[in-house]
């Protein structure tokens, strides 16, 4: 039984699924995402009922700079602009279809269909299938017995018999009947007043366009005159509607083997624009491969260096570390959401991308230091309001250190508040989230840690190994928020905003949540 390749005419299914009758979406930012998220679903659909061996998609270039604009300049002149919302959704698809691994074809001066017409005579055999995914009646002349179009709409093939059938014609017949008709939709001129369904019955009768023009007088009076006006035209037409089967480009069929394709390279940018349940259906193309896995946890890229602080002297050079910083993030593991009654695990650190260090004050099966050592070395660094402090949600480490007797001065930067600032719209302001948005990275999930249900422990029954590389991570990836974060504020209008009334407030309001508020 032949293998199959199914070939996407990327633009054409783009178009469709922008205007696919199907609800507005948008992304946690706020970027259109219908097209994406029909065009993802569409994609998805052909792998589970169609299972190709081989995918691959192809693209138009720009109209103008193709071939048969030289030859018609009025060639597809008189299309609307795309819609603004379309463009990025385009780039976006062809992004998520780059990152699977799905090989692109595209070549100057040629369009899509010109490139699957060439691909489908250049591959399909006895041992190959070729699919062109596409409803474009243009891609019926390249039909034959191992050639056929696919609607993934209806998920329905059309071959030589099912086109005989329904329309009423071969796929030999195709140019012959377009000469005739033309295209209105490309702006390409055919005969005046003969249609699609008129064309066929001319070919029909006498086999080709050029006969139809020698046997112009054997038509009605009004027919006759309208053919003889088109002759000068015919060849030119002929030749726009001609998919050309010639154009040189590399085509390496091995690297479409569906197999081998990476589909969870796709997961950060679907995650990033809120396809939930699509992330979920990624899993089942993603396969286990040790680089997809790698990536799915966080790659090495951008995982960083992350050491345990848990002696004295270390605990020392820290303190000593940190007092000559500007500016730090800082994190706190701790036994409870409600800051409150929560008691203090450990003290993560960062300065520096990729560096992170966790200070144990409570964990299992390892030494830690006491809260009093870690209170008397970090206490005056902490609460000394000339050096900068970054956290994410930083007024729930306020009331925590607060409790701990470790009052901390000098906040001036929340990532989750500046997120809120500069982008309200988005749907989490959560560090997961905003990791992937921004950094690419996926975190540890904390339950990779704790568990789930009712066996989950709290982060102190935890060894400090395995919290020192979730909470370095946290620190680590705190302060690469902040940098990116603090370099759009400087670049926006809402600094002040955040400076003057948003940051000022979050450690009044971790005195209130810790001290209370006396009513009178």
């Amino acid at each position: 039984m032949p293998k199959s390749l199914f070939v996407i005419d990327g633009h054409a299914q783009i178009y469709r699924s922008y205007y696919a009758p199907f609800r507005p979406l948008t992304s946690p930012t706020g970027e259109p995402t219908k097209a994406v998220h029909v065009f993802c679903s569409m994609l998805f659909n052909l792998l589970r009922t169609r299972k190709p061996d081989y995918l691959v998609m192809t693209l138009d270039v720009s109209d103008r700079t193709v071939f048969r604009c030289d030859i018609y300049p009025e060639y597809k002149a008189h299309r609307d602009p795309a819609p603004d919302d379309l463009s990025p959704q385009a780039d976006r698809i062809i992004e998520i279809v780059g990152a699977m691994g799905i090989p692109i074809l595209r070549q100057e001066g040629f369009e899509a269909d010109d490139l699957m017409a060439t691909l489908a005579k250049r591959v399909a055999g006895d041992e190959l299938d070729v699919y062109l995914v596409s409803k474009d009646k243009d891609l019926e002349q390249v039909i034959s017995d191992h050639v056929f179009l696919y609607d993934p709409a209806k998920d329905i093939v059309l071959d030589r018999a099912a086109l005989l059938e329904n329309k009423g014609y071969a796929p030999e017949q195709v140019i012959d009947i377009q000469t005739l008709s033309g295209d209105s939709v490309d702006n390409i001129p055919g005969v005046t007043g003969v249609g699609p369904k008129t064309a066929v019955k001319l070919i029909h009768k006498y086999g080709t366009a050029q006969a139809v023009v020698d046997h112009a007088d054997e038509l009605t009076p009004k027919q006759s005159e309208n053919v003889k006006a088109f002759a000068e035209q015919l060849p030119i037409t002929r030749q726009l509607v001609t998919l050309k089967d010639d154009v040189e480009f590399d085509f390496d069929l091995a690297a479409a083997k569906t197999d081998s394709l990476t589909f969870g390279h796709a997961k950060p940018t679907f995650e990033l624009l809120g396809f939930n349940r699509l992330t979920d259906q990624l899993d089942e193309f993603s396969g286990t491969t040790e680089e997809q896995g790698e990536l799915a946890l966080g790659s090495s890229e951008t995982a960083g260096e992350y050491i345990c602080v848990d002696t004295e002297s270390a605990l020392d050079e820290l303190a000593q570390a940190l007092a000559r910083q500007s500016v730090f993030a800082i994190d706190t593991e701790t036994t409870n959401i409600n800051p409150v009654a929560a008691d203090l695990a450990g003290i993560s650190v960062s300065w520096e991308a990729g560096k992170g260090y966790y200070i144990p004050i409570r964990a299992a099966m390892c030494a830690c230091l006491p809260l009093e050592l870690v209170r008397s070395k970090l206490a005056d660094v902490l609460g000394n309001a000339s050096i900068g402090k970054v956290g994410q949600n930083i007024k729930y480490d306020a009331i925590v250190l607060e409790q701990a007797k470790m009052p901390l001065s000098g906040i001036v930067f929340d990532t989750m508040i500046a997120s809120f600032v500069l982008e309200p719209l988005r749907r989490s302001h959560g560090m997961d989230a905003l990791v992937f948005e921004l950094c690419r990275h996926r975190m540890i999930p904390i339950s990779d840690l704790i568990g789930k249900g009712k066996d989950q422990l709290t982060i102190d029954q935890v060894d400090a190994a395995h919290v020192t590389e979730y909470a370095g991570e946290d620190a680590d990836f705190t302060w690469r928020l902040y940098e990116i974060l603090s370099k759009q504020l400087e670049d926006s209008s809402f600094k002040p905003l955040f400076e003057d009334v948003e940051m000022p407030l979050v450690s009044v309001l971790a005195r209130m949540e810790s001290n209370g508020v006396s009513l009178d």
